[in-house]
């Protein structure tokens, strides 16, 4: 047993065991720490990942719903436009007095788009329904039946405008 205060003298090899010794001991604490962090570092990188994963998931979700009701208000409106054309309406023939196709006159309905009405030419309504989504529109043979068809339309609450995208 030592006296408090009294120096031991180690030989040269004793002391390089030592000093390896604390060496070993330093680069093995070292090693759990980093080991240790980089375990932490792998567990936060899958947290986020699955958060990642998680928000994807309910953005495709979310999108998937808003693309059904899309769809089913475009297909309510189609449905609510169909009530509105008379199936008993006489269809003109496809040739104008002298005997061209070109020359036959339509009349357009708008039920859903940026501006709705009724309209003497595909021209006149083409910019109100194109790249409009959820548009309605329908072609009438007579002024008579188009009027009719929105008027209807109008009474009965089916006629949208929408905002251009």
């Amino acid at each position: 047993m030592l006296a408090s205060g009294e120096v031991v003298s180690l030989g040269p090899d004793s002391l390089e065991e030592r000093v390896r010794q604390v060496r070993a001991y330093y680069e093995a604490r070292d090693r759990r720490r980093r080991e240790a962090a980089e375990r932490k570092q792998r567990e936060e990188d899958a947290k986020r990942a699955a958060a990642h994963r998680e928000e994807a998931d309910r953005r495709d979700r979310d999108l998937a719903a808003r693309r059904a009701r899309e769809e089913a208000e475009r297909l309510q409106a189609q449905e609510d436009a169909l009530k509105y054309i008379d199936p008993g309406a006489a269809v003109p023939s496809t040739a104008c007095h002298h005997g061209c196709r070109s020359h036959r006159k339509h009349w357009y309905v708008v039920f859903a788009g940026v501006k709705t009405g009724v309209f003497a030419n595909w021209g006149a309504m083409a910019d109100y329904v194109l790249q409009v989504p959820l548009n309605v529109h329908c072609k009438f043979a007579t002024k008579a039946a188009a009027d009719r068809a929105y008027a209807q339309a109008l009474e009965e609450g089916h006629v949208h405008v929408w905002r251009r995208r």
